[in-house]
């Protein structure tokens, strides 16, 4: 009886193992491809197409000397930090209140706002009406456009409340 659940186990462990390679491969080679085909010749990648998993038999780093010589390059790089760092800051000032205040049983209207909050969750407005509200608010062509329209994630708020109620109450 013990060796047969041993035999089992280890069946088990060697089919995990293959199943978990199969997924690994399933998420890697994509990342391989984008990798191998930065650094092969624009020659020969338009007549050959990309080796499915050997080494390119050319490399090149022309793609990226293309890239970090063009001229609006530096200004894609700033617009993402501008973008990421106030996104971030202003996600955190609006969401952790918005958090610790759900988070607190005694709050007035809880049930009603932490409702609104879900609705919101459940039944997102959609890309055009977002949009209408933004050229409404002649947001068009500014980093609020980007900013503002998911400032406030329901998910981060579940997550920081779940943190909140696990502190002490003595905090």
């Amino acid at each position: 009886m013990l060796h047969s659940r041993t035999r089992d186990a280890a069946l088990f462990q060697i089919g995990l193992a293959v199943f978990l390679t199969i997924v690994l491969l399933i998420i890697l080679i994509p990342f391989w491809r984008v990798i191998v085909t930065a650094f092969v010749p624009l020659d020969i990648y338009t007549r050959d197409g990309v080796p499915f998993f050997l080494l390119p038999t050319e490399w090149t780093i022309e793609a990226f000397k293309q890239l970090l010589g063009h001229s609006r390059f530096p200004r894609a790089i700033w617009n993402s930090v501008i973008i990421t760092l106030l996104g971030t800051a202003i996600s955190l000032f609006l969401t952790v209140p918005l958090a610790y205040g759900l988070s607190t049983r005694n709050l007035p209207g809880r049930k009603l706002i932490m409702s609104l909050v879900l609705f919101t969750y459940l039944f997102s407005p959609g890309l055009i009406p977002v949009y209408l509200l933004i050229t409404g608010m002649k947001l068009t062509n500014n980093y609020l456009a980007i900013i503002l329209p998911p400032a406030v994630s329901v998910y981060n708020t579940l997550v920081m409340m779940s943190f909140f109620e696990g502190l002490p109450e003595d905090l």
